[in-house]
């Protein structure tokens, strides 16, 4: 499974967002999951999953990345563990990491994405004496990564229901990251491509009363009569992609919208933070 770029990434800079949606997202909030996911992923997952109840469980979530247990509930956080898996086979480009993996599917409660499913695999992810942290410092240690060394995890798998497979750029590979990514397979996804042919075509009015959804019409308002917008969110609220996909739909490529950040030509994504080491936002917030 393709997962987000830089979601996660070390020595990198920008602030990782640790997680991927695996969901198909549509206008209708039906968030079903993705074929190839469900038949490996989450079936994977179901195999070595772990009780999510105890206090052995904890995950950081939303603002600040309060530290939830699993013994304690999740009352006011933005979202919850449906699903928590402890992997003890983990490789990472063929080369056998020799310490376990935990990993979350995740159901956001908040309006902007309410029911959408994410896949968790942040550092601070822990399960009694196994701690993912401890994973990436023994990964490093046996991929021979220092800290000047950037890397970068982008595919996921799970062989034989029990083999966590992670696939990753190194070092020379990753020199240039921007360049290398925008090598990788594209993605399209069929209900992006779907909304992107809708954006792209003319809207004839069909009555004076038509109304349009209010978050929609001030977008569109703002974007017509503003010399620049700004987006305001947290993470993995959409903005990135609400920016490109309306790139796209005006500068459309080659017809696939891939994962580069120069690409559609229209469209440039630039991450800045105060350093690579520093989580905070210019604006004062944590990431």
């Amino acid at each position: 499974m393709r997962i987000d770029d830089f979601s996660l990434a070390f020595n990198c800079p920008g602030c990782p967002s640790w997680g991927t949606a695996i969901v198909n997202q549509d206008s209708k909030k039906i968030h079903l999951i993705k074929k190839d996911v469900a038949s490996n992923i989450v079936i994977g997952m179901m195999h070595k999953c772990v009780t999510i109840n105890t206090h052995d469980f904890s995950l950081p979530i939303g603002k600040g990345s309060k530290i939830y247990y699993g013994n304690t509930g999740f009352d006011g956080a933005t979202s919850e563990p449906m699903l928590v898996a402890v992997f003890d086979k983990v490789s990472i480009n063929d080369v056998n990491i020799p310490a376990p993996f935990v990993m979350a599917i995740i159901r956001d409660k908040a309006e902007a994405h309410l029911g959408r499913l994410q896949i968790k695999y942040t550092p601070k992810l822990k399960y009694g004496s196994i701690s993912n942290e401890h994973f990436f410092e023994i990964a490093e240690q046996k991929l021979k990564i220092t800290p000047a060394i950037p890397w970068v995890i982008y595919d996921i798998d799970i062989a034989n229901q029990e083999e966590l497979r992670f696939k990753a750029l190194i070092g020379e590979n990753v020199k240039d990251l921007e360049n290398q990514l925008r090598n990788l397979p594209q993605i399209e996804d069929a209900n992006i491509v779907k909304s992107q042919h809708q954006i792209s075509s003319s809207i004839e009015p069909t009555s004076e009363e038509t109304e349009f959804d209010s978050l929609d019409y001030a977008y569109m308002a703002a974007i017509k009569t503003k010399p620049f917008l700004i987006l305001g969110g947290f993470s993995g609220t959409g903005k990135s992609l609400m920016v490109k996909s309306l790139a796209f739909a005006t500068c459309p490529c080659d017809g696939v919208l891939n994962t580069s950040e120069t690409s559609p030509g229209n469209y440039l994504l630039v991450s800045v933070k105060p350093n690579w080491h520093d989580a905070t936002d210019i604006t004062g917030f944590r990431s």
